[in-house]
């Protein structure tokens, strides 16, 4: 009597563990996320009606490959900056992006401007004084590294980014590394979320967004 009670026991253990098994089942595995591999340039710089092609990119999900999507698109014709973001998703969900920019630039009006020297910001939420930007040509055609981008006049904010005019009258800030931390672009209002197309008139107001700057409007003047 004793043995039969204690196989059913075991019976009874034996079932439940083969419950647990079931209830359990692939709720414990591994998900790999998308890695994104981007060919030709994250700043493409075209002439005004030349052709943009696109070099692609490839993702991989756990060694296989994966679809991408593509968002945005690019008009040649007229000049400006475009993005195109690159997306791909896991089977359960979970994506990655990555980013390419293109800039179509009006040469033949670029051409005998010059936009090098001293820019003083005179506001900056309110009519203040602020700091100086230094803009110095690269030696590319309308590509200028512009020093202290918010005019901030403090070591810290002394660095280097690239701007680019894209018309006479017409510049970008692309979204490149801030050396704040994350990314840095300017648009030409607050509430602006992407790079735009800013007004060049010898100054321009623009919005810088990034780490440690605040968005309100900044206006440079050219002295």
């Amino acid at each position: 009597m004793k043995k039969i009670l204690y196989l059913s026991m075991l019976s009874i253990i034996a079932l439940f563990s083969s419950c647990d098994d079931k209830e359990t089942e692939d709720i414990s595995r591994v998900t790999y996320y998308p890695l994104l591999e981007m060919a030709g340039e994250e700043i493409v710089v075209l002439d005004m009606g030349s052709t943009f092609t696109d070099a692609g990119v490839t993702a991989l999900v756990g060694g296989e490959d994966a679809e991408v999507t593509i968002d945005g698109s690019v008009d040649t014709s007229v000049p400006g900056i475009y993005a195109l973001t690159y997306s791909a998703y896991n089977e359960d969900g979970f994506s990655a992006s990555i980013l390419r920019q293109v800039i179509v630039q009006d040469l033949a009006s670029i051409a005998g401007t010059d936009l090098t020297g001293t820019y003083k910001r005179t506001y900056y939420g309110s009519p203040k004084n602020g700091g100086f930007s230094e803009w110095v040509a690269t030696g590319a055609a309308g590509v200028y590294s512009v020093n202290d981008v918010g005019g901030v006049d403090s070591g810290s904010y002394e660095y280097d980014l690239v701007v680019y005019q894209v018309a006479a009258d017409k510049i970008v800030m692309p979204v490149q590394a801030n050396v704040k931390g994350g990314t840095i672009f300017a648009s030409s209002t607050k509430a602006g979320s992407k790079p735009d197309v800013i007004t060049y008139n010898a100054g321009y107001i623009w919005s810088v967004k990034g780490s440690g700057y605040g968005t309100n409007p900044r206006t440079f003047e050219k002295q």
